[in-house]
């Protein structure tokens, strides 16, 4: 019986770990996922280009491409975070009753950047996916092409949210033990990074911390296996 019982609780216990390494993974893929489509998605020219630039831009369909594709990642990269966000919750469920408004702060925080993204990724890539897909015509006027609200969807709203996500769980990784002291040092440095991340370098101490972050769990999941 006692053989039988540890089977069963062996058995209870490895789709947890299974979920949990799967999640460290998609946490590892969300970095050249993410970091490509904003490279893509951003492509456009300077606003200090001429306004016959700006339209010209726009009007090759190469550009067209790159642009549709660079919003697809983002959203695929939204997605990716997630999932990476729930196994850091299943990692974190140990002192959800200790600090139950942050855990509950950090799943909310992991799903509204999720949706900022898309949702800025979508307004980056209006204008050439009407082109591109529904045959509109450009703008006459480059002003309209330069008004670019994607940016302040992602970079502004997303990287606050980000930044929040980021030191509220290193909070409850360091109550719940998870994080070495090393690695929580690093995660709120880069959580005030983000703060200001109403650029693009800025924003990479997203993928940093998410790439890190991945890499010790999933040598957690491992170790529990």
């Amino acid at each position: 019986m006692t053989a039988i019982a540890t089977h069963a609780a062996n058995e209870r216990n490895l789709p947890r770990v299974t979920w949990r390494t799967a999640a460290a993974a998609c946490g590892i893929a969300f970095v050249p996922v993410f970091i490509a489509g904003l490279f893509l998605a951003m492509s456009a020219p300077s606003t200090d280009d001429s306004d016959a630039t700006w339209l010209a831009w726009y009007q090759d369909s190469g550009h067209q491409t790159s642009l549709l594709i660079g919003a697809y990642l983002l959203i695929v990269g939204a997605l990716l975070f997630m999932a990476f966000a729930a196994g850091v919750h299943e990692h974190l469920r140990g002192v959800a009753e200790q600090a139950p408004l942050l855990y509950r702060f950090a799943t909310a925080a992991a799903g509204v950047f999720a949706v900022l993204v898309m949702v800025g990724a979508v307004q980056l890539v209006g204008i050439a996916g009407n082109i591109a897909v529904g045959d509109a015509k450009a703008p006459q006027t480059a002003d309209l092409l330069r008004q670019n609200i994607g940016f302040p969807f992602i970079f502004v709203a997303g990287g606050l949210t980000a930044a929040a996500f980021v030191a509220v769980v290193t909070t409850l990784a360091r109550q719940a033990g998870m994080f070495p002291a090393w690695l929580s040092a690093l995660s709120y440095a880069l959580a005030v990074v983000l703060l200001v991340s109403i650029m693009f370098v800025p924003m990479v101490a997203l993928p940093a911390w998410v790439l890190i972050t991945s890499a010790v769990l999933l040598r957690r999941s491992t170790d529990r296996s």
